[in-house]
């Protein structure tokens, strides 16, 4: 009677899908584990995200020279993902105001704040 239970059990139970994409199977017989469980390093991040909040709002914003959007007219920010870690140059522009250009160096998800005001 033992056996059968065991033989049901063994037939119904399946084995789970692993929760972590890094876990192996590993063998194990009579107690002894055959390949232990190695989890990889986690590494640093490879991208960043930049969020630029500007006075006044609806700025334009480019980044190495390329058009990345414009700031909200809500409030004042831009989010720009994936930015690899590395300097960029940053240039803030507003028709009637003129611009401000400013060496950025992404290490981290930054956020910063630029005001532009009227050239006297």
């Amino acid at each position: 009677m033992c056996c059968l239970l065991l033989l049901l059990l063994t037939a119904i139970i399946q084995p789970l899908p692993s929760a972590y994409p890094y876990s192996q199977d590993i063998g194990v017989r009579a107690g002894n584990i055959e390949k232990p469980l190695k989890r990889p390093r986690r590494t640093s991040k490879s991208s960043f995200t930049l969020t630029i909040i500007s006075n006044p709002y609806e700025c334009e914003i480019y980044i190495n020279d390329a058009y990345r959007g414009t700031t909200a007219l809500k409030d004042g920010r831009l989010v720009i993902p994936n930015l690899k870690p590395k300097t960029y140059t940053l240039r803030v522009y507003k028709s009637g105001l003129g611009e401000i250009l400013q060496k950025i160096q992404i290490k981290s998800d930054t956020t910063l704040s630029v005001s532009l005001s009227e050239q006297k």
